[in-house]
């Protein structure tokens, strides 16, 4: 009771907490010290950054607060622990969300930020000259020159700020992160080898000491000692705090010779994890860990009957994927097929030989560097082989065959407790029943659009553009969003997770409107998911008034093929479904970035009156006639616009239009992702709002 209350009551806290007016989307002038640094190359930085003082004005409120701040062209380097001042413009707390996609906003206030944003320009006040031992660490690795010197400051302390996107990319897609990141395994790897050294330095010294010493209980004590230090290193993040716990917990009932339940165990860790950081639970990594180690409880029982070690490593690997399965298909959006053989490659090469032979390099570093240079490259070796081997397995593995597509929760739930059910010792009578259970997961794999209609997701990328038109047996994509230079990629992020939500994982037709950056950016994310997918790639790629039919759904393509600008020849797209004769009933329309000029041409091929439409560049001021949008007069007009964005779309006055021709309106920045289908016509879906009525 005590754990949910202290959750509900830290959330209620979190949400209720207002950027200040005084901050909001102005730049402001603060003192600033420098908390994490969780990315950083010579171009930009990102990290956690907590407010010391507010210099320019009276905003006090700001202060204490902790910020996720990016730094472009940095003058200065930076350390943990540095004070820089710095002239910063902020926004609250906000992401996009999209079915099966990130939830970042969430993400952000479960981690304990106020506000996001970015420093125009700065300087070093004042820098920590004590040393630190996460700097002494960083410096021995950074030095030795290494080649996959980033992914062993991953493994060693958790600085993932080096490691580049591709690296991250395989890690996910082959079910591996977790040995790239400090977590559980981690630690419990550091605390059994101190305690195995412990004990066999007592024993074979205990003469020394005359037996004054009890060997267990002093090993046991060193070990933790020894997790604490390497939690406290590593930043007390959720995994490594669960297994601390976990370990202070075994030890206080191995000194007070009570009998330890590793389930019970377990449980009290949680509760006590929950206490200390509440809103822990808002991460999938908080969940992954305990499930894991729930499953390492589980799987461990019976080990004495199984003929090998090898089997029962591979028990343990089959039984974290079972375990884990529901979790990564609800909340990440796939289900890693190819963890499996990819952990068994893996986890010993990085937990046997890297981890070790890194951490031991680094602590012989001042007394036999010549050993630790050796150990160092080792580690690098083990890491560059485990890197190779992941690649062949997702070169031989088909792309298909790598991972499943995401799953409603209760789908996941059967399919995850069928597949456990499954591995328990029972009658065939009930092995049976669970193979029943699982074929849920089959059934899920459907589009659910029936013939001669059609659904229609516009996704909220932020400050561009991204749809996905499904048929019974077809689907269409629509533009892939932006790429920024922060390493975000809308293809990668947004539309792929999209993609695979409704466990219908294909696509046939990817068309780019034009070739602009918040249109285009996620085109090569794309194409890496679906290299067999027809393309239609910017004005070149047109042919205007060019039509097909897929499941009873009409496709005509428009373009103002006499436009100077790239926007005004963007290839348009009307849809049209619902076919009574030769007349349909409803139409959709997808405009791209065209101009008045173009929509005064456009007009002649457009229908009057669309039950969908998602509006012309953004709603920007330069679009959306008064013409245009009485010839249109939509139903529904989607504005497909980031919050906070600095062009301040959609305009007023392009709003103002539509209200008056009576249309439903719904920016993606403020309501994230919506779901429409010609079935239902005068309902909206969306991610933030749920259901919207066109009526309203």
């Amino acid at each position: 009771m005590i754990a949910v209350f202290r959750v509900g009551f830290t959330w209620y806290q979190v949400v209720t907490s207002v950027l200040p007016e005084c901050a909001l989307q102005q730049s402001v002038r603060l003192r600033l010290t420098v908390d994490e640094l969780q990315q950083h190359s010579p171009e930009q930085i990102q990290g956690r950054f907590g407010v010391v003082t507010f210099i320019n004005g009276d905003c006090a409120a700001l202060e204490g607060n902790s910020l996720r701040l990016s730094w472009r062209n940095q003058v200065d380097e930076l350390v943990a622990g540095d004070i820089i001042v710095a002239s910063v413009r902020l926004k609250p707390p906000w992401g996009s969300l999209n079915a099966g996609g990130f939830d970042y906003q969430q993400w952000l206030l479960a981690s304990g930020y106020n506000a996001t944003g970015y420093i125009k320009y700065g300087q070093l006040e004042s820098s920590q000259h004590r040393p630190k031992v996460a700097q002494w660490v960083r410096s021995v690795v950074t030095s030795a020159g290494l080649v996959e010197s980033a992914a062993l400051m991953a493994l060693a302390l958790g600085d993932k700020g080096g490691v580049a996107p591709e690296d991250w990319r395989r890690l996910r897609n082959t079910g591996t992160v977790h040995l790239f990141i400090v977590s559980g395994l981690h630690v419990g790897l550091i605390g059994g080898w101190l305690y195995l050294f412990c004990l066999m330095s007592v024993r074979l010294f205990g003469w020394c000491l005359r037996k004054a010493v009890h060997g267990h209980r002093l090993a046991v004590m060193v070990s933790l000692l020894g997790v604490a230090c390497y939690a406290w290193l590593s930043g007390l993040q959720p995994p490594v705090l669960r297994a601390s716990l976990m370990a202070a917990i075994v030890v206080l009932a191995d000194l007070t010779q009570r009998r330890s339940v590793p389930l019970r165990l377990l449980l009290l860790a949680f509760i006590v994890s929950v206490v200390l950081q509440p809103l822990a639970i808002f991460k999938q990594g908080f969940w992954l860990s305990y499930f894991a180690v729930a499953g390492l409880c589980w799987a461990v029982v019976g080990y004495r009957r199984l003929p090998t070690k090898v089997i029962a490593f591979v028990r343990v690997q089959f039984v974290l994927f079972v375990l884990m399965a529901p979790i990564l298909g609800v909340w990440v959006g796939a289900i890693p097929l190819l963890s499996i053989p990819a952990n068994l490659c893996a986890v010993p090469a990085i937990t046997l030989v890297a981890l070790p032979s890194l951490l031991l390099g680094i602590l012989l570093e001042p007394l036999a560097p010549t050993a630790s240079s050796g150990l160092l490259g080792l580690a690098d070796l083990s890491v560059i082989t485990t890197k190779a081997l992941l690649d062949t397995l997702t070169r031989v593995m088909p792309l298909r065959l790598q991972s499943i597509g995401y799953f409603p929760l209760a789908t996941a739930l059967v399919g995850g407790l069928s597949a456990l059910a499954y591995c328990l010792p029972m009658p065939r009578a009930g092995k049976c029943v669970a193979l029943l259970g699982l074929s849920c997961l089959l059934l899920a794999n459907r589009s659910g659009v029936s013939f001669g209609q059609v659904r229609l997701q516009v996704l909220d990328v932020g400050q561009g553009s991204a749809a996905i038109i499904d048929t019974r047996t077809r689907r269409l994509v629509v533009d892939a969003g932006p790429k920024s230079e922060n390493r975000f990629d809308a293809g990668e992020s947004i539309v792929i997770p999209a993609l695979r939500s409704t466990g219908f994982d294909q696509v046939d037709l990817v068309m780019l409107t034009h070739m602009d950056n918040d249109h285009a950016g996620g085109r090569a994310a794309l194409e890496r998911r679906y290299p067999n997918a027809e393309q239609m790639f910017g004005a070149d790629a047109c042919v205007h008034n060019k039509s097909w039919f897929w499941d009873g759904v009409r496709f005509t393509v428009l373009q103002h093929v006499k436009g100077v600008s790239r926007n005004d020849r963007s290839c348009t797209l009307l849809v049209e479904s619902g076919f009574i004769g030769d007349r349909p009933t409803h139409a959709v329309y997808l405009s791209g970035d065209v101009s008045t000029a173009a929509e005064e041409v456009l007009l002649n091929w457009l229908p009057r009156g669309v039950t969908l439409l998602i509006t012309p560049h953004h709603g920007s001021r330069s679009s959306s006639s008064s013409a245009f949008v009485r010839h249109l007069a939509p139903m529904w007009a989607v504005h497909s616009a980031g919050r906070f964005n600095r062009y301040g779309h959609p305009r007023d006055i392009v709003v103002q239009r539509y209200a008056l021709e009576g249309a439903a309106q719904v920016i993606t920045g403020v309501s994230g992702g919506i779901t429409w289908s010609s079935s239902s016509a005068e309902h909206l879906f969306t991610q933030r709002q749920r259901w919207f009525d066109a009526q309203r």
